[in-house]
């Protein structure tokens, strides 16, 4: 597959997302603005070369920008909610914000990184997820991909980290948006080692 290169992005500053249930990993609509999918990958095929399928896992979340969702009347974000717990990495690099009386001592570990829900509660009831910041290698087209070119897409991502020698990690952002009024189709993977 053409037209996109593989960059290496430091990601200083994390990306917050809110769940949805409309949008769809597999027919991106633009009206529904940024999204995030995150997919544990398939256990069997995240350190292959030549990855085969079944490619993709359990799709674990799925939503929008939260500047999207949690924006006030004066379009800001508010991220930073009195009443939370100052936001906290858990074990697998995912970030939560809990309510004050639930702290670690109150919940339970999970026992593998794909029962793992990232999700923070939020004042609303409804939650939100934190794309940790970290190196990740990065490609993009500006075009709305279908599932087969994505995950072609996110085959040749893994196979450069591979060439690079470095640890790929289990799980793979999707992300759609728009830039200068067109469709950009992003994958991202999180790798150690760099």
């Amino acid at each position: 597959m053409a037209g996109f290169s593989i960059l290496t992005l430091n990601l200083r500053a994390p990306l917050f997302y809110t769940p949805a249930a409309e949008p769809d990993p597999f027919g991106y609509n633009p009206l529904d603005g940024e999204v995030l999918f995150c997919f544990e990958l398939n256990l069997a095929q995240y350190r292959c070369f030549e990855p085969g399928e079944p490619y993709l896992g359990p799709l674990i979340f799925k939503g929008k920008a939260a500047s999207q969702a949690l924006s006030g009347a004066d379009g800001e974000a508010e991220v930073h909610t009195p009443g939370l717990a100052p936001v906290e990495e858990t074990a697998h690099g995912n970030v939560v914000n809990r309510p004050l009386d639930q702290g670690p001592e109150s919940r339970g570990r999970p026992k593998s990184p794909i029962q793992q829900r990232p999700l923070g509660a939020c004042p609303e009831g409804s939650h939100w997820f934190q794309r940790p910041r970290g190196t990740y290698l990065f490609a993009q087209m500006r075009e709305n991909l279908t599932r087969d070119q994505w995950i072609a897409m996110a085959m040749e991502v893994q196979q450069e980290g591979l060439w690079r020698r470095l640890q790929p990690e289990t799980r793979l952002y999707l992300r759609y948006l728009q830039e200068d009024d067109r469709v950009v189709t992003q994958v991202w993977r999180a790798f150690t080692g760099f």
